[in-house]
């Protein structure tokens, strides 16, 4: 009986079955405690990686607010980005100083960066069965706000046609061209020199009509730094030579001349009387250098008047001068002449234009225009009863042409007949167009342009959009839809600045 017992108890399984459940247990006890201290783990390290985010997101943010340039200001900053970080993880519920918080700022004028990391550790509940007391773990964050320099020139037709009416789909005038792109280009600086920005942007307004014109003070400088040789006091326009539109360099080279000065005949739009206008635009629309300032760009646009005919070539060669660094000399000594307490050039800009290759800036040129180039005048000069085109003249002297256009001939103010001379043609200037064009995309200057009122089957179409960095560039738009287009142009330009 015995024997039968121990028997059956020696094949008796449930036992074992029994013994192997419990280890089962056992084992997914452990398992999913495990699992529960895991899951801790990443609770808390999502944390304190959420309170670095925020803290040097808003270390960052609050870094660019300030705007710090100078040594001091810059320390202060960094100290307040360290405290910011700081704080965020306490409001977490770490302490900075167990957590091992460490805070690397990096700021300057223009950018703002904020690093940060720190450590924590958590005890574990079920871990520690497998000799596990405490999980550590380390969280890494970092935000920038960086952003580029802004150099930019707008190049402005304000040739005779940007006088003429403009009314919409059923009739109604709108106004004048020239009304709706001074609308535009305020809206356009409204944009550009905003809150912080004059501290970084600079905006150069060249309009361009027969010629381009400069101020007295401008003149001056390019005169004093040997590069033009001038011969009448009348108005500030500069011969270029064809090999002068192949780069965008302004170097100080002799061999410039003043461009006569002379009044031709010119028709209004809208049934406005004939007037005459010079062929070196007025005092109403003359280049002005690197503004920040905004009410100041905002008069400059306002005070333009349409007059003359169309030199695209030109404008555009002027735009490039004054985002080229060999400019720079000029705009130096530029911010040191302060007629009533007021700069000609913001001093923050003496180092402008800066160099192609420099990282922290980027240079922009907008060209409108409302049509095709037109031929460019020289008005001859009469020497001992022989008339000369002005590559023969070499006499300095304050001839003044008070001139007007007669069945397709010059004519003095007496009535006289001179020789029609055309110093460059309208194909000529095409030319001349794209070789500054391609210059100035090829040193790293984006262009947009905008072709306002223009045929798409016209030459001045192909030449605005062969002009443009790209098709995307290029904005064919009545004058009516002016704003859009320089309302996307700014859109883009910031965008830009913000990704460099």
């Amino acid at each position: 009986m015995k024997l039968t017992l121990l028997h059956n108890f020696r094949k008796d399984e449930q036992g074992g079955i029994l013994a192997f459940y419990l280890v089962m247990f056992m084992v997914m006890m452990i398992g999913g405690g495990m699992a529960i201290d895991f899951m801790r783990h990443e609770i808390k390290r999502e944390a304190m990686q959420d309170a670095l985010d925020r803290g040097v997101l808003a270390a960052a943010g609050n870094a660019q607010t300030a705007g710090a340039a100078t040594a001091a200001e810059i320390a202060a900053a960094e100290a307040a980005a360290v405290s910011t970080v700081r704080s965020y993880v306490s409001l977490a519920g770490f302490n900075p100083d167990t957590a091992g918080v460490t805070v690397q700022p990096s700021i300057s004028a223009l950018a703002q960066r904020v690093d940060a990391s720190a450590n924590f550790s958590l005890d574990t509940y079920f871990l520690r069965l497998t000799g596990i007391d405490i999980l550590n773990g380390a969280a890494i964050a970092g935000a920038a706000v960086s952003f580029s320099n802004i150099e930019m020139s707008l190049v402005l037709d304000v040739s005779g046609s940007m006088d003429f009416d403009v009314y919409d789909s059923s009739g109604t005038l709108i106004g004048r061209r020239i009304d709706l792109l001074q609308s535009a280009a305020n809206q356009f600086a409204d944009t550009l020199l905003s809150g912080d920005r004059p501290r970084y942007t600079s905006i150069s307004v060249v309009p361009y009509s027969g010629q381009v014109a400069l101020p007295n003070y401008l003149a001056d400088e390019y005169v004093n730094f040997g590069r033009w040789n001038p011969w009448h006091n009348y108005s500030n326009c500069m011969k270029f030579n064809a090999s002068d539109y192949t780069t965008t360099a302004f170097g100080r080279l002799e061999g410039r001349y003043q461009y006569e000065h002379f009044n031709v005949s010119a028709g209004r739009g809208g049934g406005r009387p004939s007037a005459k206008v010079p062929w070196c635009p007025d005092s109403t629309a003359q280049v002005v250098p690197l503004i920040n300032d905004l009410q100041r760009l905002k008069s400059v646009i306002n005070n333009l008047t349409p007059q003359g005919a169309t030199n695209t070539w030109t404008g555009i060669k002027w735009g490039t001068a004054l985002l080229d660094s060999s400019t720079q000399p000029i705009v130096s000594h530029l911010t040191t002449r302060c007629p009533g307490g007021t700069c000609i050039v913001d001093p923050t800009f003496s180092s402008r234009p800066a160099p192609y290759s420099d990282p922290t800036t980027l240079k922009f040129m907008v060209v409108m225009s409302d049509g095709a180039n037109t031929s460019e005048l020289l008005v001859p000069h009469k020497i001992y009863n022989v008339w000369h085109t002005y590559s023969a003249y070499t006499q300095k002297n304050a001839d003044y042409w008070d001139q007007y256009y007669a069945d397709g001939a010059i004519t003095d103010s007496n009535g006289n007949y001179l020789p029609n001379v055309v110093r460059t043609s309208g194909d000529e200037g095409d030319v001349r167009m794209q070789n500054i064009c391609t210059a100035a995309k090829n040193a790293g200057i984006t262009i947009f342009t905008i072709g306002t009122d223009i045929d798409p089957n016209s030459n001045a179409y192909t030449q605005m959009l062969n002009c443009a960095s790209t098709p995307g560039h290029f904005y064919a738009v009545g004058a009516a839809d002016l704003g859009a287009a320089f309302a996307s142009i700014a859109n883009t330009i910031q965008k830009l600045r913000l990704v460099n």
